[in-house]
């Protein structure tokens, strides 16, 4: 069977409910530690036990390129692929001009991607669901964040949802 790749219009806090389990939920994080902005925040008020996970690493491995997938005490099946793909964050409003340079690291986040579909491979079959992440503060651009996620997930469903 051929894979799918499909655009939800619904946000992803509600879409990811119509789905069969195993699922893979892909955010980006930031090289200070935190979980983001919008779509990370908004998946942390719903899966806690991910956040707080992600929070409990050392900052020694807090380095571009590394990946956790972790398993939600919230909801069984449902995994939070946290990848750390973007450097630094916006603040004070100093970095949000339109003419600066995206945040989100290109090399990182295909290297993060490998190792969050290494960390799925015993999960199989599972679907991949991706709000539109790293292009709001970020400045990433959405067709190459894309693009990354299906060269890596080339054999298992996508499912892309609006921002969150």
């Amino acid at each position: 069977m051929a894979r799918k790749i499909q655009v939800l219009e619904e946000p992803i806090l509600t879409g990811v409910d119509t789905f069969d389990r195993p699922i893979l939920i892909l955010h980006i994080c930031t090289t200070n530690g935190g979980w983001g902005s919008k779509t990370s925040s908004t998946l942390a008020r719903r899966w806690r036990s991910a956040a707080s996970r992600w929070r409990q690493l050392p900052k020694t491995e807090l380095v571009l390129g590394t990946a956790q997938v972790t398993l939600t005490e919230e909801e069984e099946g449902v995994y939070i692929g946290s990848l750390l793909a973007q450097e630094g964050v916006c603040r004070n409003g100093h970095t949000r001009a339109k003419d600066a340079p995206s945040m989100v690291q290109t090399e990182a986040l295909l290297t993060s991607l490998g190792k969050a579909r290494s960390l799925m491979a015993s999960k199989t079959p599972y679907t991949v669901h991706v709000p539109r992440l790293g292009t709001g503060l970020a400045r990433g651009d959405w067709n190459t964040i894309a693009s990354a996620i299906e060269s890596v997930f080339s054999q298992e469903d996508i499912y892309y949802y609006p921002p969150c």
